[in-house]
């Protein structure tokens, strides 16, 4: 009896230990900072510059962007030339989106009076059309580019 308390209390210290082992937070090199620490084992001088062939032996897409990202072309990348890269990258995603957006909504617009009626979303914008009467705010039987923007989720995981 004694020797089936102690394996069972044993078993669930263990148990416990292992569950407060686990990890918590994104996985390595994902979440926020992951770029940054990438960024720094990249640079094997300690510098805090990223040369073309730090980049090529540790970063493939920085390499493949080098010359981009190098803005004052000195051969090396500075944290303030990843940061304007972020943004640069940042912006053309965003102007991309709204590209979509206007496409999509042109395409759904096929009276062209610059707003979706519920049949026009139900012919073309299914999921908009579900949350039809949510993205109407001033209910008058029409989306306009406002509110399809004003409705739309933001965020990782939403859009497609």
């Amino acid at each position: 009896m004694k020797v089936q308390a102690f394996v069972l209390t044993t078993a669930l210290a263990l148990s416990t230990i292992s569950v407060q082992a686990q990890p918590s937070g994104p996985p390595p090199g994902k979440g926020p900072g992951a770029m940054a620490e990438r960024i720094k084992a990249a640079d094997k001088n300690g510098d805090g510059f990223i040369s073309r062939e730090e980049a090529q032996a540790s970063l493939p897409k920085v390499h493949e962007n080098f010359d981009k990202m190098d803005l004052n072309r000195d051969g090396f990348i500075s944290k303030e030339e990843f940061q304007k890269a972020g943004e640069a990258r940042r912006a053309a995603m965003q102007a991309e989106r709204k590209a979509e957006m206007e496409r999509r909504f042109a395409a759904a617009d096929k009276d062209g009076n610059g707003r979706i009626s519920r049949e026009e979303a139900k012919a073309s914008m299914p999921r908009v059309a579900e949350r039809f009467d949510a993205l109407d705010t001033d209910k008058d039987g029409q989306l306009t580019r406002d509110e399809l923007a004003a409705g739309r989720p933001h965020g990782k995981g939403h859009g497609r």
